[in-house]
């Protein structure tokens, strides 16, 4: 990101507008809003997404994603284009996927001497140079990550060479994706927020030929998902009704990521193959695995679902796995109904990974309303500023009412289809009014008669609210007071407004009240804790690095334990392990900084990335309490598999040498406490997060009990 970094995007939610991604200064793109905004409330009729879906659009998002991601250049060379010359999205991509695009039965799989960007490359493939393609792959990537394929290979495909699939050669055109398709990718790419949006495993979503089943595979499948990191989809996965928002494949795709989320979570959170196969999501569920063997001898292990489950759907009932990816896709696609099938505990379940969003079209309407007057803050003062009336004002707030209306119909991916109900549709421009009202009740505005004053706070408005004074007060004071926070802003803000006079005072109270610091707190703290949570997958690789190469220094206890960055909480890890986790634990939270801002944001100062740091350190010890578990885990199941099958050799060996008999005599007790400490030793291995006379505490017992 170049120029103003967190302030441009802090800028544009504290400051009444919605997050935009993009990389211009937040008074900048407030006006290019408000304009917007504008003109829409001035059509005659109202329009949704699918009516601003145009290539137009989807190039100023583009370009817009592309500023607010570029940092540093990357460097070589991707056929005739030089990767520095390009945004860093751009060559990040072409470095990642670029050779995975085109028709790989040709010699040249793409034409791409006359292209300058991504979606020209996407373009090129589907013939169609100014069409918009490849601008929704593209932004696919942008905001996911991941490639939208565009290629003739499929995975998991039977044969070895491209374009041939279920045995017949398959025309490189019938693996591109239709015009409905794409838009219901676009769609889905505005909608899925953090989680699906950061998934760390997940590389490419390939569609398979036009008309074509999956080789091999159940008939009935549509769609499928591999922890390898790829999705693959049919066309009945991929239906989207014309002129709507709605079709399978909303939910299609969505449960299809959500088996990706399922793979991820169990992984980092204890290293499981699936967070489904956790015991408090089966208990929640009613799932329960039952093994028996056949008469022949095979081992069977068959899911069995407890009477009276309620789950989201039929399909739900094949496994948990099924049931997680159907509870989580069907929570965003259908809200309202969801509710009704499954009990409340699995709707909170489902919650957690969105923050507590509910997708009821109620529930969304009502937080557009409330949100409204946060959104609109500066709105509502420009009018105050410029009304003499309460007719005017009242006028000015149906207006804004009426611009929020229309931005919820154009901007949210939900939001003609939640108006689609009337009754919504008839009191949310109220709730919205009420909410622009309450905002307006609760600030301060210079409240001068001279027109001239009013005149020359609104030419200056955007500079008089630019927040980065805010932002900065906040930064150097998080860890402080409101005290520290309310002086910094005087002494950085007061001499901007000296120009204004006597007035000086007011528009200094009024902007104290604007960024009040609890608000910014909040709204910060909320906004890098959302962030920081979606890039966990960046933090475990970065946690697994430091864990791994501490696992390598040799074990040992007999140094005391130092350091308290990173502290186990209850148990015991061997202090030459601990000792290393803290001696660098500062530093890999430094590293994984450095690693998530390459897509997400540049701190601007140190101030700034203090204040980040601050959130990510709890966030990375949460990671290694996780990944202990996870290691004591392992542990457990190394004693008990040791003792299962050496339990024996270890009584036998024990009993039938006696080199470690103390000499003399010695009473029973003694005798005992030798031969588990010979034991121990013979048991062999590094125990680094239990005792090992603890771990092996009933084996030692059974072994050296009673020995004469």
């Amino acid at each position: 990101m170049k120029g103003s970094s967190l302030f441009i995007i802090l800028g544009l939610i504290l400051t009444g507008l919605t997050y935009r991604q993009a990389s211009s200064p937040s008074l900048i793109s407030y006006k290019a809003e408000n304009k917007k905004t504008r003109s829409l409330a001035s059509d005659e009729a109202p329009k949704c997404m699918r009516d601003l879906y145009s290539v137009e659009t989807l190039k100023n998002e583009v370009r817009e994603l592309e500023e607010m991601m570029d940092t540093n250049r990357i460097s070589g060379q991707w056929k005739h284009l030089d990767l520095t010359t390009l945004p860093t999205s751009a060559a990040v991509f072409l470095k990642k996927y670029g050779d995975q695009l085109g028709d790989k039965t040709l010699s040249q799989p793409i034409e791409a001497s006359a292209c300058q960007d991504i979606p020209c490359l996407y373009n090129a493939l589907y013939g169609t140079p100014d069409g918009i393609a490849g601008y929704v792959h593209y932004l696919w990537y942008l905001r996911t990550g991941s490639y939208l394929a565009a290629d003739n290979t499929a995975p998991d495909q039977q044969a070895p060479t491209a374009g041939i699939y279920n045995g017949k050669q398959i025309p490189f055109a019938n693996y591109l994706f239709e015009e409905d398709e794409l838009f219901g990718f676009w769609r889905l790419s505005k909608l899925l927020k953090a989680p699906y949006s950061t998934l760390t495993y997940l590389k490419e979503v390939q569609r398979i030929p036009r008309g074509e089943p999956f080789e091999g595979r159940n008939a009935g499948a549509c769609g499928l998902a591999h922890s390898d990191g790829w999705v693959a989809l049919t066309d009945s996965c991929l239906i989207v009704y014309p002129r709507s928002d709605n079709g399978y494949l909303f939910p299609a795709v969505i449960h299809e990521l959500s088996h990706q989320l399922d793979f991820e979570e169990g992984k980092r959170l204890n290293d499981d193959f699936y967070r489904s196969q956790m015991s408090d999501y089966m208990a929640l569920t009613g799932f329960e695995m039952r093994e028996y063997r056949e008469t022949n001898g095979t081992l069977v292990r068959q899911w069995i679902l407890k009477p009276g489950s309620r789950l989201v759907s039929d399909y739900a009932k094949n496994s948990p796995q099924e049931s997680y990816a159907e509870l989580l896709a069907y929570y965003i696609v259908d809200g309202d109904k969801i509710k009704t099938k499954v009990d409340q505990d699995a709707l909170n379940f489902a919650a957690n990974y969105f923050q507590g969003k509910s997708f009821e079209f109620q529930a969304q309407a009502d937080d557009w309303a409330k949100k409204t007057g946060l959104r609109k803050t500066n709105d509502v003062l420009k009018s105050m500023l410029t009304c003499t009336t309460s007719e005017c004002m009242s006028q000015a707030i149906q207006l804004l009412a009426q611009e929020e209306m229309n931005r919820i119909r154009s901007q949210e991916p939900d939001g003609c289809r939640v108006l689609s109900n009337p009754m919504i549709a008839q009191t949310l421009p109220g709730k919205i009014a009420d909410s622009l009202n309450e905002t307006s009740a609760n600030l301060l505005f210079p409240n001068s008669d001279d027109p001239g004053i009013r005149q020359k706070i609104l030419d200056n408005f955007e500079t008089i609210l630019n927040p980065e004074v805010a932002y900065a007060s906040f930064f150097l004071c998080h860890n402080m007071t409101a005290e520290c926070y309310n002086s910094s802003l005087t002494v950085r803000k007061g001499p901007l407004l000296e120009e204004f006079g006597e007035g000086k005072e007011t528009l200094m109270a009024m902007y104290a009240e604007t960024y009040r610091f609890d608000r910014v707190r909040e709204e910060v703290t909320s906004f890098y804790k959302s962030l920081l949570s979606s890039r966990e997958g960046i933090m475990k690789i970065k946690s697994d690095e430091l864990w791994a190469s501490c696992k390598k220094i040799p074990v040992s206890d007999s140094l005391p334990p130092t350091g308290s960055d990173y502290i186990v909480r209850d148990g015991y890890m061997a202090s030459s392990f601990y000792n290393c986790l803290n001696r660098d634990f500062n530093s890999i939270v430094e590293s994984a900084l450095d690693a998530v801002k390459l897509r997400e944001f540049s701190p601007k100062n140190p101030e700034e990335r203090a204040f980040i740091l601050s959130l990510m350190k709890p966030k990375m010890a949460e990671i290694f309490d996780n990944t202990l578990k996870s290691s004591r885990l392992h542990e457990l199941r190394y004693q008990e598999l040791f003792s299962t099958q050496h339990g024996i050799w270890l009584y036998n060996t024990m009993r039938s040498n006696r080199y470690w008999v103390p000499r003399g005599r010695v009473d029973a007790a003694t005798i005992e406490s030798a031969c588990k400490s010979a034991a121990v030793k013979l048991i062999g291995g590094d125990v680094f997060f239990h005792l090992k006379k603890d771990l092996y505490k009933d084996l030692l017992e059974r072994t050296c009990s009673g020995i004469r």
